[in-house]
């Protein structure tokens, strides 16, 4: 069987760059979905700012000025949000997986938004996705319960908290590195699943079975390509926290959340756009008899 072209630095490299490259079909495709998780969604983050009163050298108390958008609890109101908000960002993903898969803004469909059935497929993808993840989450748990669990007098206990002051150094980096990997596997695990969704945009809907057959013969290649991509989207937002950083710095607390905030969202559907499009190129690199150009994505 002929070896596969699949550039890992290249399909990264589209990736991150294509909301730049697109400014326009980003802002136009994915301000619905930002405003709809604004109103739905919005960000769980809570920055305060402590300062101490003296009198006469005599500590008085301290004031606390607390910024938050949030109540710290998950409730319905949540849960509905998050459910009015899967299907324009299914819409977007879909929207942006058909304009990295074959480089073509035309493919992306009528702005701002397109409720059709690739975006029932790719919402029906999302779902089928999450419950590969959450059935792999729970054998994870139950792996750990069944090494790390104790059952004594009626009571089922689970610690897996190391220290070097307790355990020692060595056990303490063989936990750390034995999460990093069962991470590392896990995701690995998910993203043999996760070409169900470009091919629901593209109008071609594949099984479970058929993404984990179809992503195989680049199945490190595809892994250290969403690796890099991640690597990538953290230094974008640093870059971005910085510049803000600097713009807010002097406000305090209070600009630490003008910060938090202002990134929130962008950072939010710039994300959403990254993995989109990585999964995008994939497919259009692993089905090339679909797009006829394909090749514009890396120009």
């Amino acid at each position: 069987m002929a070896r596969i072209e699949y550039p890992v630095w290249t399909v990264a490299r589209s990736a991150l760059a294509m909301p730049f490259r697109y400014p326009l079909a980003l802002v136009r495709f994915g301000l619905l979905p930002l405003l709809i998780a604004t109103v739905c969604l919005p960000p769980p983050l809570n920055i305060g700012q402590t300062t101490t009163t003296t009198v006469d050298g005599v500590d008085t108390g301290a004031i606390t000025d607390m910024f938050s958008t949030t109540d710290n609890e998950l409730g319905l109101r949540d849960l509905v949000g998050f459910l009015l908000m899967l299907p324009f960002a299914a819409a977007f993903a879909a929207a942006w997986n058909r304009l990295t898969a074959t480089g073509d803004a035309t493919t992306m469909g009528r702005a701002p938004i397109a409720f059709d059935a690739r975006t029932v497929g790719v919402i029906w993808g999302f779902i089928r996705l999450a419950c590969v993840a959450l059935g792999m989450g729970l054998l994870v748990v139950v792996a750990l319960f069944l090494i790390f669990g104790k059952y004594q007098d009626g009571q089922l206990s689970f610690n897996i908290s190391y220290t070097t002051e307790v355990d020692g150094l060595g056990p303490t980096l063989a936990m750390i590195a034995a999460m990093l990997l069962v991470t590392l596997a896990f995701a690995w695990f998910v993203l043999r699943f996760a070409l169900i969704i470009p091919a629901a945009a593209m109008a071609n809907p594949i099984s479970l079975k058929e993404s984990w057959r179809l992503s195989a013969p680049v199945q490190f290649r595809l892994f250290g390509a969403a690796l890099v991509a991640t690597a990538g989207f953290f230094i974008v937002y640093l870059l971005m926290s910085l510049v803000l950083a600097l713009l807010f710095g002097a406000l305090g607390a209070r600009g630490t959340f003008y910060v938090a905030v202002v990134l929130y969202f962008p950072v939010l559907v710039y994300a959403h756009a990254v993995w989109a499009g990585l999964l995008g190129a994939s497919y259009g690199l692993l089905q090339p008899a679909h797009f006829a150009a394909e090749a514009k994505a890396f120009d």
